[in-house]
């Protein structure tokens, strides 16, 4: 089964992010190694601008076997790659303010 775009996640999630992850982590909760939790959760982290958070659960997401089940191991790392750079890039700009 192919993974939702982020911004399909996120568009569906948009009205109550709170909710939404609620409902992913109390899923992950039940059955911690289902891939398809991490990789929805971690689109709404991302929604929310909580990009590290969004990174650790990529990461679950590829550590659990997602990336390789679904084909999108090279996307995923690279959307870790690039969420980790905005992660920085947060972090630099509040400490300069």
């Amino acid at each position: 089964m192919p993974q939702p775009s982020i911004t399909e996640v996120v568009r569906k999630a948009k009205g109550d992010l709170e909710g939404a992850l609620a409902d992913y982590s109390e899923a992950i909760r039940i059955k911690p190694d289902y891939t398809n939790a991490f990789y929805n959760r971690a689109v709404v982290f991302f929604g929310k601008g909580s990009y590290e958070a969004a990174v650790a659960d990529f990461q679950k997401y590829l550590d659990t076997g997602g990336g390789v089940r679904y084909g999108d191991q090279q996307g995923v790392e690279q959307r870790i790659r690039d969420l980790a750079k905005k992660a920085k890039a947060e972090l630099t700009k509040g400490e300069t303010e």
